[in-house]
């Protein structure tokens, strides 16, 4: 992933730096993720590629994807998941975006907490 990443930058003239000014991303984090040491969370790559005009596909793949492709992909992922859920995402969706944020730093943190 990384390699699409530095891409980028180097096409527009950037450094990490600029980066993590933009995004609030560390700059040890955008480090670690150059050595290896780390994989950027979704919503940090979401956050590097919006700065970089970019989609969240392309950091990833290294290939753009079709937005419709994209969302016919997540409507059918949703179409999957149990009632119960689904309630919950459209519970999610009628917040603030920083309301979103902030439950789902709290899933993040349960998640790392309870999956080891």
């Amino acid at each position: 992933m990384y390699e699409y990443y530095q891409k980028l930058l180097d096409e527009k003239g950037l450094k990490n730096a600029d980066v993590s000014r933009a995004t609030g991303i560390s700059n040890m984090t955008l480090s670690d993720w150059k050595r290896g040491k780390s994989e950027p969370k979704t919503k940090n790559m979401q956050k590097i590629a919006d700065f970089l005009g970019t989609t969240l596909s392309y950091l990833v793949t290294g290939e753009e994807s079709n937005p419709i492709f994209e969302q016919a992909n997540i409507d059918y992922e949703l179409s999957n998941i149990d009632s119960k859920l689904k309630d919950y995402v459209f519970k999610l969706s009628k917040l603030s975006d920083k309301e979103q944020e902030n439950i789902m730093n709290l899933i993040d943190m349960m998640y790392e907490k309870y999956s080891k």
